[in-house]
């Protein structure tokens, strides 16, 4: 079920538009002249259905879709109104609503340009937002509700709410599928960050560093660790696999076992291992910070846990990095199941537009 699925953009008077790639990200611009295809201004409001969006869940989830796009460093916003009685298309209007007609199955950013015809400014002046109402969506972001979390293997088929919106507001935004870097623009279920039982839907490094592109950059900070990474293509799409933790070598996985949908890696006291994870840049600036590694007894990993070693980075906006830290399990740690990951600006140097999105971990067992 979830390889067959497809998020989609249709793009009217496509023909004279295309793609083009700078870094990994992708935009659009007009075939003519290769004038990118943004907005004239610097916000635009996405109506919500007052039908598809009353008061509750749903409503919620698209909201925080347009708060995580706000979050990011270019100089442009969305804001949103409720209760939009008049939906339609070519409306001068955008606007977000469920739909029965399965020819959006399971979502689509449809989206009208002007001036594109003879690529004469061309701008887009109206992208609609629409969700299959048909499609098995969750609102929830808790990890026991979403596909690639099924640590109880209850054959949770759901796909998340959010990280779709998330996914087709960067398409209302100017941007296209990506499939050459962890992207929310390509598998977007598989692009959360997660420390606890939580999952977060964010816009990414990446797709920042295209929404800086068309719309220049303003003085925001966001740093980020996953446990996700670029694992390949799926057509236009990338696609992402858990980050691993490895032998000494960094070569060999550890031996691991089915959790649900997740492995659980196994270990020694005393076992030097290295640990896989994905830093993220979604700022404006460049910064040298240190990441620690830490060892907790639950999916929560804080700085007030073990520390088994760390090491300093640079992070720049443009390139994502998955990287492997060698550590080494104290040797009279008790065996038992625990969880390890990174916490990233451990010493709470740079001021960040949210601080939730600095640790994340992998299953560990001891044994």
């Amino acid at each position: 079920m979830k390889t067959s699925i497809r998020i989609h953009i249709v793009a009217l008077l496509v023909a004279l538009a295309m793609p083009i790639s700078a870094s990994a990200w992708m935009k659009s611009i007009c075939s003519g002249n290769g004038e990118e295809l943004d907005w004239d201004n610097e916000t635009t409001q996405i109506r919500f259905s007052s039908v598809s969006f009353p008061v509750g869940s749903y409503r919620d989830g698209l909201d925080t879709a347009i708060d995580r796009w706000n979050e990011n460093p270019s100089d442009f916003d969305f804001t949103n109104s409720f209760g939009d009685t008049s939906i339609d298309f070519s409306n001068d209007q955008s606007e977000a609503w469920f739909t029965s007609d399965n020819d959006y199955d399971p979502a689509m950013a449809v989206v009208r340009y002007k001036g594109i015809t003879f690529c004469s400014n061309p701008r887009i002046v109206e992208a609609d937002i629409l969700f299959y109402s048909n499609e098995d969506y969750t609102s929830s972001m808790s990890t026991t509700s979403l596909w690639e979390y099924d640590t109880n293997d209850n054959g949770i088929s759901a796909r998340p709410f959010q990280t779709t919106a998330v996914h087709e507001l960067g398409h209302a935004l100017g941007l296209e599928h990506e499939n050459d870097e962890y992207n929310v623009m390509g598998q977007d279920w598989t692009h959360v960050h997660v420390n606890g039982s939580t999952a977060r839907a964010y816009a990414g490094e990446d797709a920042c560093d295209g929404a800086v592109d068309l719309y220049g950059s303003v003085d925001v900070e966001d740093l980020s660790v996953a446990h996700w990474k670029w694992d390949g293509r799926s057509g236009e799409y990338s696609v992402h696999s858990h980050t691993e933790l490895f032998s000494s070598s960094g070569i060999a996985p550890l031996d691991s076992d089915p959790y649900g949908e997740w492995l659980e890696y196994h270990a020694h006291p005393g076992q030097t291992i290295q640990v896989e994870l994905t830093y993220e840049n979604n700022g404006q600036s460049d910064h040298d910070i240190d990441v620690g590694i830490y060892l907790s007894g639950n999916d929560l990993i804080t700085t007030a846990d073990p520390r088994l070693g760390g090491f300093g980075i640079t992070l720049s906006r443009g390139n994502v990095s998955t990287l492997k830290t060698a550590v080494t399990i104290p040797a009279d740690k008790p065996l038992g199941d625990y969880w390890i990951g990174a916490v990233v600006d451990e010493d709470d140097i740079v001021t960040e537009v949210t601080e939730s999105n600095n640790a994340t971990w992998i299953r560990l067992t001891l044994d």
